[in-house]
């Protein structure tokens, strides 16, 4: 690659890099320990043995947004073709819980969104290389509430959004938490796609092997072949419970035979998978205290791809 070819795709690259700078609510953790932020050229050695990196860690970081190699001729318009990976939790009206909102209070995100200019792709056309053009948000839901079959009828297939629900097996149809083994399979059957989100939900990490390899072992292997049994359908992607990760945990999750890992941190997704860590992709989480962060940061998104100033924030939920 030229150096020429080298300044231009690291000018452009962090440029979008630059979008995160000003928004530390999108990290969705506590300050003091922020997952790893994927998208950037953080090395795994500088992770603790819970998956994470220092806040402090962040300040430092230099080159370009992507995990791509210096060796390999890529084009500046390789980053254009992006998305941006939300994460939603429940939508029972609970406004005293940080990760929920009522169905209008998600109907009014998504509408401003697409005001904005965005496509709504999902983690299936990710996969496939199919995202085009620099706005675009794919839609994905965690836990398996109950009150997701209301969201999707309601509020996502009326606007033509087909989320990404990530669950974990433990609690699918054994608690009133979560929607039954039935419901996942009848939504998987309409074309909503599902993914593993550990089997209880638990740290898959260095000091969760070190505590139990069978427990650590079990939220990979068995929460892929469980989600597989009862959504009737094969599991591609997983999302890291929590965020948290470790090196160990992405090699599992490779040999386990999923074709994604979704961690928690800023960064987009490409459609190029030379420019992605496809085991340690980035996520931001939907959190009412974040919204506006995460709405700004679409605006400038947008305004990086060339266009749309959007419309429809007085609608949002309050920052709270």
């Amino acid at each position: 690659m030229s150096r020429s070819k080298v300044g231009l795709f690291a000018i452009a690259s962090a440029s979008l890099l630059s979008l995160f700078v000003l928004a530390p609510s999108l990290y969705a953790l506590p300050p003091d320990r922020l997952s790893f932020p994927i998208g950037s050229p953080v090395a795994p050695e500088r992770m603790d043995d819970r998956g994470f990196l220092s806040a402090s860690a962040l300040s430092g970081l230099e080159g370009v947004p992507v995990a791509g190699k210096a060796e390999k001729d890529y084009r500046v318009s390789d980053l254009g073709n992006r998305a941006l990976v939300l994460c939603w939790h429940t939508f029972l009206g609970k406004e005293q819980f940080d990760t929920d909102f009522t169905l209008t209070e998600f109907a009014a995100q998504l509408d401003a969104i697409r005001a904005l200019g965005y496509s709504f792709p999902t983690v299936d056309d990710f996969l496939a290389g199919r995202i085009r053009g620099g706005r675009n948000v794919i839609v994905t839901i965690d836990d398996g509430n109950h009150s997701i079959p209301a969201a999707i009828d309601k509020v996502l297939s009326p606007r033509g959004i087909v989320p990404t629900l990530f669950v974990y097996p433990a609690v699918l149809g054994t608690t009133d938490f979560s929607i039954t083994d039935t419901e996942l399979a009848a939504l998987v059957a309409r074309g909503i796609p599902a993914g593993a989100h550990g089997y209880h939900h638990l740290r898959v990490t260095e000091a969760l092997y070190r505590e139990s390899p069978k427990e650590f072992m079990q939220e990979i292997y068995k929460a892929k072949d469980r989600a597989e049994a009862l959504s009737r359908s094969p599991i591609l992607a997983y999302a890291y419970p929590y965020g948290a990760l470790s090196p160990r945990t992405v090699a599992e999750v490779d040999k386990a035979g999923y074709a994604a890992g979704f961690a928690v941190g800023p960064g987009f997704v490409f459609a190029n998978k030379d420019l992605d860590r496809l085991y340690e992709l980035p996520r931001l989480v939907v959190l009412r205290s974040a919204w506006k962060d995460i709405y700004a940061l679409l605006q400038r998104n947008a305004a990086e791809d060339g266009s749309a100033t959007g419309g429809g924030q007085d609608s949002l939920p309050s920052n709270r």
